[in-house]
């Protein structure tokens, strides 16, 4: 009983802090900027791995901290903060409270309700998405398995950080053991790849810009530490032919590190331009 108290009230602080932070921009015509930007966390994560992200989005490009969204251990949805079409660059922070749930169909089954949510309660048609690591996957699946859906909002441009498409090192991806062949399609694929590649066609036609974020420790490994280089840029050729612009990034050294580039003020610095320039 005790345990259970200290969660509910961990979870009432951090929404209070979520209200307090929360600082609605208005800004004349700021409808025709009404295009939310959904921030997905990756694997064991929350919050705090999309926290900085969204406050360099507030301070340098004029975003609202908007909504925070939460989907409980259930897979039910609790929406906190206000958002309309007079909020101007708002911003979703999602947080799954079953944060390691590799089960892609069934996390990709929470973000098609809170798609749903969205379009019904706050008007949105358009939205971009910006995930780190496992987060990618969640959204890959969601826009395999709804993307032809245009009764949802659509896709506007994605931001990939770090996405592991076709492995984590050291479990189905080893170091320096994968590689690209001449057509672009990496040598290996795992199950979670071939699947993606079978649906690709229901990924949005020439709709999506896409800017990808890839880490190198330079250390020999060509990895971030977590994911190789050829699975977190093994998205292209799954996405190929399918995509409005594709753009990829290469961070080195210690900021390329995986959970670093979610706190990169140069992944920061690209991305608002990417998003909002």
């Amino acid at each position: 009983m005790k345990n259970k108290t200290k969660v509910i009230v961990a979870i009432l602080s951090f929404v209070a802090i979520f209200i307090i932070t929360s600082k609605p921009t208005k800004v004349e015509g700021a409808k025709i900027d009404y295009i939310p930007t959904i921030y997905i966390h990756g694997h064991g994560a929350g919050a705090h791995s999309t926290d900085d992200m969204i406050s360099y989005a507030q301070s340098h490009s004029h975003a609202t901290r908007a909504l925070l969204v939460v989907v409980d251990r259930r897979g039910i949805v609790h929406f906190y903060g206000t958002m309309d079409k007079n909020t101007y660059r708002p911003t979703v922070q999602l947080v799954f409270k079953d944060n390691m749930n590799t089960n892609f169909n069934v996390t990709s089954g929470w973000l098609h309700e809170i798609m749903v949510q969205l379009k019904q309660n706050y008007g949105v048609t358009k939205f971009n998405v910006v995930a780190h690591s496992m987060g990618n996957m969640t959204f890959l699946y969601y826009m395999l398995n709804y993307g032809k859906n245009k009764n949802l909002p659509q896709l506007n441009k994605q931001v990939d950080i770090a996405g592991h498409y076709d492995g984590i090192a050291g479990i189905k991806d080893k170091p320096n053991s994968n590689w690209f062949t001449k057509s672009g399609r990496p040598a290996y694929m795992t199950f979670d790849y071939e699947h993606a590649l079978k649906l690709r066609k229901n990924y949005p036609d020439k709709q999506v810009s896409i800017l990808n974020f890839y880490g190198n420790l330079e250390n020999g490994t060509n990895t971030d530490g977590r994911v190789s280089t050829v699975s977190a840029r093994s998205i292209k050729y799954i996405l190929r032919g399918r995509y409005k612009s594709y753009r990829q990034v290469k961070i080195t050294g210690y900021m390329g590190e995986h959970s670093m580039l979610h706190e990169n003020p140069k992944v920061d610095r690209i991305m608002g331009k990417f998003l909002w320039d």
